[in-house]
């Protein structure tokens, strides 16, 4: 995982400063669980039974540690790009102008397979185009009012 932009743009003070405080936050969270660790033993201690300690350190280590889990599985999240424009997606775009007749089943795998691989744009460029009957043919059409 790469840093942020903003993190580069900063100048070298600013860059030691964040990296000493994101060492204070860690080293705050590592403390937490010492923490609950220690009570863990004073409870087993207190209470004369190893069994209490070993329940009270597992809930409390569970408590600390789920939701830090799951804050880090979220910030971590899906860094994929998926073919999806400002406009809505541009595949089932794509597959009703197929399903519609305005391009033949070559035009559509060819564009499809381009738009996956490096997301480009699925307008085009006419004169780059192969002719395209403008009459939708028969397996479209029985396509369609299947669909309806």
């Amino acid at each position: 995982m790469a840093p942020p932009d903003w993190f580069e743009d900063l100048p070298a003070w600013a860059t030691v400063v964040v990296v000493l405080l994101g060492l204070l936050a860690v080293m705050t969270a590592a403390s937490m669980a010492l923490g609950v660790v220690f009570a863990a033993i004073a409870i087993g201690v207190e209470t004369g039974s190893v069994i209490a300690g070993h329940l009270a350190g597992t809930l409390g280590l569970a408590v600390f540690a789920v939701p830090f889990l799951v804050v880090a599985w979220w910030v971590m999240g899906d860094d994929v790009d998926h073919p999806v424009d400002d406009e809505g997606d541009t595949v089932d775009e794509l597959r009703a102008q197929y399903l519609d007749g305005e391009i033949n089943e070559a035009t559509f795998e060819r564009r499809l397979e381009a738009f996956l691989d490096d997301g480009a744009e699925l307008e085009f460029d006419a004169s780059e185009e192969p002719d395209v009957d403008a009459e939708p043919s028969a397996p479209n059409e029985r396509e369609r009012e299947h669909e309806r």
